[in-house]
Parts: C-alpha cells; sequence; structure tokens
C-alpha cells in the first residue's frame, strides 16, 4: 500500500524501518503535502495503531479546515471519515486484516 485516498485526496504512504526524524518518532501526516510517515514497529499492533493515527489527523485536515474543534464535531468528522477511507481504500482493510495480532 503506496497511497490512500482520504476524503478525495490522494496520500502519499511511506513506512521507515526507524525513526524518520527526531520530533516524530512514529509517524506524522503533512497534510499540505498529502503524505503520511510510519515507523514500522514489531511491537504488537503499533504500526497500525500509528496509521490509523496518522490517517485521523488526514481526515481532520482534510474535513475539518477552520471549523471549531469539540469533542462531538471531532469524534463525527473521524467516525465518518473513517468509513469513507475504508470504503475507497479496500487494500488498507487487507493490510490491517493480515497485519493485526490479537490482544
Amino acid at each position: 500500500m503506496t497511497s490512500l485516498i482520504i476524503l478525495g485526496r490522494r496520500y502519499n504512504v511511506k513506512f521507515y524501518k526507524r525513526p524518520f526524524n527526531e520530533e516524530h518518532d512514529w509517524g506524522d501526516c503533512d497534510g499540505d503535502k498529502a503524505i503520511i510517515r510510519v515507523r514500522i514497529s514489531t511491537v504488537g499492533n503499533d504500526t497500525i495503531d500509528t496509521l490509523l493515527h496518522e490517517i485521523g489527523h488526514a481526515i481532520w485536515f482534510e474535513a475539518n479546515r477552520g471549523s471549531p474543534v469539540s469533542e462531538e464535531n471531532a469524534v463525527r468528522c473521524l467516525a465518518t471519515g473513517y468509513v469513507k477511507v475504508l470504503a475507497r481504500n479496500p487494500k488498507l482493510l487487507k493490510y490491517i486484516n493480515q497485519n493485526i495480532k490479537s490482544l
């Protein structure tokens, strides 16, 4: 998986085997450049957790520019955004299913 469609915009996804910069040890999302970076971890579900976290930033960036922040607004935006992201990116579900470890 090298890219995802997030609310109509293509984000490049890059995985790293070690930290790619000091400030963002696990991952980051650059909404302006439409890039998500994730560090690959061998511990539990850290890589999937980080990927979903960064997708959340991308959803928030695409759906909520300039909107007031509230818990309800955040939860609504992210829930709807995840449904749209998963529907548009079947390879993401396949990646999660193949790599998730039971807790």
